[in-house]
């Protein structure tokens, strides 16, 4: 994501807000539509690669293969659950996000993150 995206979600947020939560704010933006980043899922050829027309290239791999589609105008959050169940492991993740430029950027500024959250009690 750049700089200048940046720029414009604080902007949007407004300076103040965004000063105030900004430790627990992660911005994530798709290139085209988060449905680009769930292709890799569907596609292991070149159309997983796709950073237009995602939802329309998933819901013609959804209506095969899970038996639904999104709707443009009413997506439903039970269809996004059950695809992302696919998305159980880090593993699996990353290992999909490769495909997606815009999805691996995301995964990448995750990083910072991950290195200073403490690490968890056993």
């Amino acid at each position: 994501m750049t700089a200048a995206t940046i720029a414009r979600l604080v902007r949007e947020i407004g300076p103040a807000v965004y000063e105030q939560f900004q430790a627990r704010l992660l911005f994530a933006v798709a290139v085209e539509s988060t449905e680009c980043w769930l292709l890799p899922l569907y596609y292991g050829d070149n159309h997983r690669k796709k950073t237009i027309n995602c939802l329309r290239t998933l819901n013609e791999a959804l209506k095969g293969q899970e038996g639904f589609s999104i709707d443009v105008n009413q997506k439903q959050v039970k269809y996004y659950r059950k695809i992302v169940k696919r998305l159980g492991k880090r593993k699996d993740v990353e290992a999909h996000a490769r495909h997606n430029s815009s999805f691996g950027r995301f995964l990448a500024s995750l990083e910072p993150l991950r290195s200073a959250a403490p690490e968890p009690t056993p």
